[in-house]
């Protein structure tokens, strides 16, 4: 691999993650609490299950890992662990009690127009409160955990959520996120499960990405499960690193 090709990788990277992380640095501003030190950062919101989350810039912080769980109740919350080849604060995390939940695979691609599979799906923005509330229930439903309401209603000036509708009844959301770097971050995207397997994703995916197009972002990020990674390569993402996230659901503090 070249060296100019391998900087283009970690620069995707680098933007991928300046995206989620910068998400994660509103919604605890604006509606719960953020807290950002030389070792981690944090992103709380108390009435929510999301973002609540702790993340380390330097994988060798893994040695704070005590300090933190004895001065938060760290109950569902999720560490997220990049950059970490040797395994020392994934190490760190599971000799203080974390579990490996999950993996997600960073990915990235170039926007340009793309023409939309069907037209079954209308997107719609959250505006107010009533719209707020049904993207919140159609989420809860899509992916089993809670984001508030009030987190929608207190951040929608910043972040675009967006409802997929069809034939009136909503069968999906997704989160546009673009910050100052021109990357369009796609968030939160998911099909309620009795309407999953009938394209409804792709088709909200290719319509998110044609209005990030439009409206300026030359790349779109996202971090894709191992279920979804298959319908994010097939329109064109790559993936560039993997995502460790870590919980502890039960804290021997409490």
């Amino acid at each position: 691999m070249s060296l100019q090709i391998k900087n283009k990788i970690m620069d995707l990277k680098h933007m991928n993650l300046d995206n989620l992380q910068a998400l994660w640095r509103l919604v605890g501003t604006n509606v719960g609490d953020y807290i950002s030190t030389n070792s981690y950062e944090m992103s709380v919101v108390t009435n929510s299950e999301w973002p609540n989350r702790i993340w380390f810039s330097d994988p060798n912080y893994g040695g704070y890992i005590h300090e933190i769980t004895n001065q938060f109740r760290l109950n569902n919350f999720t560490i997220p662990v990049w950059d970490d080849p040797s395994n020392h604060l994934g190490k760190a995390l599971e000799a203080c009690g974390f579990e490996l939940k999950s993996r997600q695979y960073g990915m990235s691609m170039a926007l340009h127009h793309i023409e939309a599979v069907s037209n079954t799906i209308s997107l719609k923005y959250v505006t107010d409160q009533e719209s707020a509330n049904v993207w919140s229930d159609t989420f809860m439903q899509a992916f089993g955990y809670l984001i508030h309401p009030e987190t929608i209603m207190k951040t929608r000036d910043e972040v675009n959520y967006l409802l997929g509708i069809h034939k009136n009844q909503p069968v999906g959301t997704v989160v546009l996120f673009t910050n100052h770097t021109k990357i369009a971050g796609i968030h939160s995207m998911g099909i309620v499960p009795e309407m999953r397997k009938r394209g409804f994703a792709e088709d909200i995916l290719l319509q998110t990405l044609n209005i990030a197009t439009e409206e300026g972002a030359t790349h779109a990020t996202l971090q894709a499960s191992e279920s979804g990674k298959h319908l994010y390569t097939k329109v064109g993402f790559q993936v560039e690193f993997i995502i460790k996230n870590y919980v502890k659901l039960k804290n021997n503090n409490q």
